[in-house]
């Protein structure tokens, strides 16, 4: 652990720190009050995707999957907003407010991947599916190949 506070020191500090006098000198409260609060999280994880679809201005949870048309080439799903309104969502479509996409479109269900922040402020992806029968069932309970397991 000192190494890592003598690192951050010396990259804030005029001259070079050899003892522990030096270091304790060189901690000032300017010093001290410029280093990144490691419990806090960044400014940057916290930002809002803004709605450019009405789709987007819905959570998730709050969405209806009523059916799927299936055709030769590829599958429309039909969502009910919150407000009654439908809509045909397509592959790729972005779906909710945390910017989800429309990853795959089952006969019983779609698949949602939404890009987040874990615990610790890194970006990853969560996946969700929507049913038919109007759950929404989280990653944790998807296969690899995005099927209730």
């Amino acid at each position: 652990m000192m190494p890592l506070l003598f690192i951050l020191v010396k990259a804030h500090a005029a001259a070079p720190i050899d003892t522990v006098e030096s270091l304790s000198s060189a901690l000032t409260i300017e010093v001290i009050q410029g280093l990144r609060d490691p419990f806090r999280i960044s400014p940057n994880a916290e930002k809002k995707v803004t709605p450019k679809t009405e789709l987007e201005s819905f959570n998730l949870s709050e969405m209806k999957l009523t059916g799927v048309i299936t055709g030769p080439n590829h599958m429309i799903a039909i969502v009910v907003a919150p407000t009654g309104k439908t809509f045909f969502v397509k592959r790729y479509e972005r779906l909710g407010q945390n910017g989800g996409r429309v990853t795959a479109i089952r006969p019983d269900a779609i698949v949602i991947e939404e890009q987040g922040m874990n615990a610790i402020g890194k970006p990853e992806i969560e996946r969700f599916e929507l049913q038919v029968d109007g759950r929404l069932t989280p990653q944790s309970e998807l296969t690899t190949d995005g099927r209730r397991g």
